[in-house]
């Protein structure tokens, strides 16, 4: 898998797990972060995906603090994909 893709599912991961929890509230959130594009649901990130990925992160955590950020933690714990602790941002460690 390329770091693209691996940073598209990785976002889209996210935000359907922050769906689960906040509803709809977590795609317009999405929507405000620079470096990301999404229409009906379909993601595509402008730019570094660790850049992005940080960035949406941070953009659920000044909403709803640290909680969403262990629930972002959880999203990549509970997914299938594989990915490496290098291609994490710092705030997923």
């Amino acid at each position: 898998m390329n770091q693209q893709s691996l940073y598209d599912q990785l976002v889209i991961q996210i935000i359907q797990y922050q769906e689960k929890i906040i509803g709809p509230l977590a795609w317009s959130q999405a929507k405000e972060v620079p470096g990301l594009e999404l229409q009906n649901q379909n993601v595509t990130l402008k730019g570094n995906g660790k850049t992005v990925l940080t960035s949406l992160i941070d953009q659920y955590k000044t909403l709803f603090g640290q909680a969403s950020v262990e629930a972002c933690k959880d999203a990549i714990k509970e997914s299938q994909i594989t990915v490496s602790p290098q291609d994490l941002p710092d705030i997923l460690k």
